[in-house]
């Protein structure tokens, strides 16, 4: 049927992914630079292959290594980088393997499974879901909040809608605004504009902490909600990167010491990260051992 050819194409090929993003355009991207090396099946319409190609109505199953990989997704300023990464794709689900990823100062070893993608890749509307074990030696959470050139939008949600995960992490070193952590271990769940963190263990402040949060971003506000377990932590640095848990009352130039605590907080933002004091809520039974 010449005018409406089917097609069924097997490829062995390695390629320059700027050359093929040239022939043949990716509309969510303004950039993409690297080398796939592929063996890879294809069938259906020329047309759907052009316009839909992550549709139901193509077939695609494939074997792929990428490596030296840059991205750039339209309205978005910075650049995902990836060194490495070996994909397999077959039934509509891609499994991931050793996905070694770079954005801003930040580094990410990815290795996981994402039913679906194909659908999330023609239609952005439907979610992304990721399942899998996650490995950084050093993540700063604002290389993930993404950026926008083109639109001074300070309503935007913090948590992408269409976004599902489900990992267990080990970070070696963690950093957001002034904390920082290290030795992070945990299963960090995403969903419904919802994350969830559970059972995670750091070190921080010069002591440990174990951690239960919950993160909830689905209305036009982030509410947080935090259970914690500290031992040994220095009581002055604390205060200091928790912004004096948000009270006039005590503050770390008042204290210092080694603290043992539990600790009940809660609060809420703005999806620009402004404070809503009001909100602050924290209950603390704490045991501070003082010196000199």
């Amino acid at each position: 049927n010449l005018s409406g050819p089917f097609i069924h194409l097997v490829v062995d090929a390695t390629s320059d992914l700027e050359t093929l993003q040239n022939f043949w355009p990716i509309d969510t991207l303004t950039k993409l630079k690297g080398k796939l090396k592929i063996n890879s099946e294809v069938e259906g319409l020329l047309s759907d292959l052009k316009d839909q190609t992550f549709s139901n109505k193509v077939k695609l199953n494939l074997d792929a290594n990428v490596t030296n990989l840059e991205a750039q997704f339209k309205g978005d300023e910075n650049i995902f980088a990836v060194e490495n990464c070996s994909v397999t794709a077959k039934d509509r689900e891609v499994e991931v393997k050793d996905l070694k990823l770079k954005r801003g100062s930040s580094d990410i070893v990815l290795n996981g499974k994402l039913p679906g993608i194909f659908n999330y890749l023609s239609d952005k509307t439907t979610p992304l879901i990721i399942t899998g074990t996650l490995f950084s030696n050093y993540i700063k959470l604002e290389d993930f909040m993404m950026k926008y050139n083109s639109s001074k939008d300070k309503t935007a949600p913090l948590i992408p809608k269409n976004i599902q995960f489900k990992l267990n992490a080990a970070i070696l070193k963690f950093s957001y605004d002034k904390f920082e952590a290290e030795s992070v271990t945990g299963e960090i769940e995403i969903k419904d504009q919802k994350a969830i963190v559970s059972d995670m263990k750091l070190n921080t402040m010069q002591g440990d902490a174990e951690i239960d949060a919950y993160a909830d971003n689905s209305g036009s506000k982030l509410d947080v909600v935090l259970q914690s377990k500290l031992k040994n932590i220095n009581i002055n640095t604390m205060f200091a990167k928790l912004n004096n848990f948000g009270q006039n009352t005590l503050q770390e130039k008042n204290i210092k010491g080694l603290a043992t605590a539990t600790v009940e907080f809660s609060g809420s933002w703005s999806n620009a990260l402004e404070s809503d004091l009001n909100s602050v809520r924290s209950n603390i039974n704490l045991n501070i051992d003082i010196y000199n």
